[in-house]
């Protein structure tokens, strides 16, 4: 009886079991990407409008490592440089390069500075105030003729890029302050363009001042030229004492200063030539250098007298020879009063002064010519006497032709 209790107790805690197994048994889910499409779905796809999305318009954010937090960055243009950075990028550039690309980078910096207007200038002053400079080898010449060689140099000669009133009191105090010859002529050139004779005094103040430094103090060696043209453009018989001084017993020198001399005064002029022919050891320099003595004016009584008076005192053949022979050349005769002289062949010049000065040349072999007394130097006179002739006969040639042009 307990065996046939038991047997369908156990069977139906089996199925119970088992019916439970099934039931808790999780259902797997269906995979919607191997899904078949069907064509309701992919018609509704198809219908759907394709979104684009723009970017470009969207802020750029930047986040540090160390800053959970994001900043937008605004698009924005650089900042312009100013003038003193621009001058300073400049001078990196200035170091090491060739003379061309030296006066390329020269004159971009003077337009970038010239157009950044007032700070510009003030940029520049700054610099010349400070003392700073830098020296290059030869790089050019001013307008008024002297060797530009420093950076303070160009910039004094490009000054004339900015308005005469905005840089003339600026270009007043180099003159005042400097002590550079060349600086200061550069300087006196810029202030006569602008302002032609107001400021005469200033400028022969300051060559007077710097003709007083000793020599071994000088740094450059163009005081006699600097001297001379200034006694030439403002008749300045006061710089006359220093002139003479700065030439010594150097003929070239001694020969500019003479052409100088003619924009003074005659009593002015025959004081100063009567010092310079006295000395002795630089009028026998002159004799024998060609160009030298084709600068004197021989229509000037002082020069006549000195000269003959030498050529008789000094009996040496060649000395005499040679001077005969430098003499018919009339290649340096011309003069320009307004513009020192002229070289070559005197081609197209108007100016009667040559004919003049030739002709005074031949007066001058009468004096000369009882002292040619060996055949030789006779036939040297002779033939300089029919050089200066034909010169003559030329020049007026050339006038005609050019007067019917």
């Amino acid at each position: 009886m307990r065996r046939e209790i038991l047997l369908p107790l156990l069977g139906f805690l089996g199925g119970f079991v088992v019916a439970a197994m099934v039931f808790w048994q999780p259902v797997a889910q269906p995979n919607k990407a191997t899904q078949p499409v069907t064509s309701e779905a992919s018609s509704s796809r198809e219908a759907m409008p394709v979104v684009s999305v723009d970017h470009s318009r969207r802020r750029l954010v930047v986040s540090a490592r160390e800053n959970e937090g994001v900043a937008p960055v605004a698009d924005s243009a650089p900042k312009p440089q100013g003038a003193a950075e621009i001058f300073h990028e400049a001078l990196g550039k200035l170091k090491g390069v060739g003379r061309e690309r030296i006066c390329e980078e020269i004159a971009l910096l003077v337009k970038q500075l010239r157009a950044a207007g007032p700070e510009g200038l003030q940029v520049v002053c700054d610099y010349f105030r400070a003392g700073q400079n830098v020296r290059f080898e030869l790089i050019g010449e001013s307008e008024n003729g002297v060797a530009i060689f420093t950076l303070r140099m160009a910039l004094l000669n490009k000054l004339g890029a900015w308005p005469a009133n905005e840089t003339l009191d600026f270009t007043r105090e180099i003159l005042r302050t400097t002590s550079s010859l060349p600086e200061a002529f550069i300087a006196i050139g810029q202030i006569e363009k602008n302002s032609p004779g107001n400021y005469r005094d200033e400028a022969v103040q300051t060559l007077q001042k710097l003709a007083s430094v000793p020599e071994a103090e000088r740094t450059d060696r163009m005081l006699a030229a600097s001297l001379i043209d200034a006694v030439k453009q403002f008749k300045a018989t006061e710089l006359l004492p220093a002139a003479e001084a700065a030439v010594g017993n150097e003929p070239w020198n001694a020969a500019r200063l003479i052409v100088s001399l003619e924009a003074l005064s005659a009593d002015a002029r025959t004081s100063a030539l009567q010092r310079l022919l006295a000395n002795d050891n630089l009028t026998k320099k002159m004799m024998q250098d060609e160009l030298a003595m084709g600068l004197l004016n021989y229509s000037e009584p002082v020069t006549v007298e000195n000269v003959a008076r030498l050529f008789t005192a000094n009996t040496d053949k060649q000395v005499r020879e040679k001077f005969l022979i430098n003499f018919a050349n009339t290649q340096f005769v011309t003069f320009f009063p307004g513009n020192g002289f002229a070289t070559g062949d005197g081609s197209g010049d108007k100016s009667p002064d040559r004919i003049e000065r030739i002709q005074s040349r031949i007066a001058f072999l009468d004096t000369i010519a009882p002292q040619c007394i060996t055949p030789a130097l006779q036939e040297l006179l002779q033939g300089t006497r029919e050089a200066l002739q034909k010169a003559v006969v030329e020049t007026l040639q050339r006038n005609a032709t050019t007067d019917k042009k």
